[in-house]
């Protein structure tokens, strides 16, 4: 949402939907197709995933390819990850979430893309085993150091330079993959530049952590927020077992954004180990009451129910008018039954709120109750 606001689109102008990662929840399930379901995108839009790899600069490529073929005229990235280490390992402490979305397009450009380039390696020092939520690691640091990350980042941006024949002197920035931050300086270093200068807006992963497929995503996008027209950075990505991939990216606009990567980052909130632990699922919460679940709920529940989670669905009354919601079988105005559905705004007025304490789960775990007004229904 933040990327069409800030691009002054809407979700009807994207033809095609692109989406990164490698902490998808699901082994036959479309993540690109549940967006565009929660954005309401076009039945005929075009949505595809790039499941089980870190290395968003690919489905970049990719789509800029459908984009150059004709295929496409406007997709929507995503690149989104919630990256988890072992308790008690480093990756636990190095690790982080993040979401970046970019429009793609031909017309009305901000930054341009000169050129790609692929290291392809199947090297893992790391994995994620079918089932598991948390990757696990080889313990020796220094076999990433020496034979993974560094030497393949190295490999693939030393390709782009060759390629497009780049002056190493006129890269300003340089956006890597932080799976490890203290090793990006070094990178740049073998790559002859100072890295003082050209990773002073790449930084991000200090603040968050590694976001995986994001990473790469929300550091370009604050180098963008940061720089000057006509500079030029220089991108990589880096995928435990596929190798790595760089970009080379030319700045023509400064953008005006609407909802900036520093406006986040201002309004963070510290908690301990012990809320983060509960949070992760590291320390099990008590279950109480009974849940409904999912293999006794018959096809049209899940589909309501999906329905319902993507986006908020009223009911019109046909005899009065009324638009209640949530749904029930009767309007809660007049009592008639004749009701059909209708797909309420997404903004609104709040008149009131309340936020409740759950001590059973315990006191830090808060639930927000509120009453809002949806305009131009006046529902609430």
């Amino acid at each position: 949402m933040n990327a069409l606001d800030n691009a002054e689109l809407s979700i009807d102008q994207i033809d095609g939907i692109c989406f990164v990662s490698s902490s998808s929840p699901y082994s036959e399930k479309s993540l690109a197709s549940m967006l565009a379901q929660y954005l309401d995108a076009k039945r005929d839009v075009f949505a595809i995933d790039q499941i089980g790899t870190t290395k968003s600069l690919d489905g970049i490529q990719l789509m800029l390819d459908s984009i150059s073929s004709g295929r496409l005229n406007m997709v929507l990235l995503v690149a989104s990850d919630d990256k988890r280490g072992m308790t008690g390992d480093v990756f636990e402490f190095l690790f982080g979430a993040g979401a970046g979305a970019l429009i793609l397009t031909k017309d009305k450009i901000m930054a341009e893309v000169l050129g790609y380039s692929n290291f392809c390696s199947d090297f893992t020092s790391a994995w994620r085993p079918n089932g598991f939520k948390k990757l696990m690691r080889h313990d020796d640091f220094r076999l990433e150091r020496e034979a993974g990350y560094t030497p393949h980042i190295i490999k693939a941006i030393n390709g782009l330079i060759s390629q497009l024949k780049l002056d190493r002197s006129h890269i300003d920035h340089l956006v890597l993959d932080q799976v490890y931050p203290e090793l990006c300086p070094r990178v740049a270093y073998s790559l002859g530049l100072d890295p003082a200068k050209v990773l002073r807006n790449s930084d991000l992963a200090k603040l968050i952590g590694y976001a995986g497929a994001a990473g790469v995503l929300l550091n370009l996008i604050n180098v963008l927020e940061n720089s000057a027209p006509g500079e030029l950075a220089v991108c990589a990505t880096y995928g435990f077992g596929s190798g790595a991939s760089a970009m080379a990216i030319r700045i023509l606009e400064r953008p005006k954004l609407k909802i900036s990567i520093s406006s986040y980052l201002n309004s963070k909130e510290y908690i301990d180990y012990l809320r983060y632990a509960k949070l992760m699922g590291i320390i099990q919460k008590p279950e109480f009451g009974e849940r409904t679940s999912a293999w006794g709920a018959s096809g049209a529940q899940l589909h309501e129910a999906e329905a319902q989670a993507s986006k908020l669905i009223g009911y019109r009354c046909r005899q009065c008018k009324s638009v209640n919601f949530p749904g029930g079988g009767f309007c809660i105005d007049c009592g008639s039954t004749q009701l059909e559905r209708v797909k309420l705004p997404r903004e609104g007025e709040i008149i009131t709120y309340n936020i409740q304490k759950v001590l059973p789960y315990g006191p830090e775990e808060e639930l927000a109750y509120c009453v809002a007004r949806i305009d131009p229904h006046g529902t609430r």
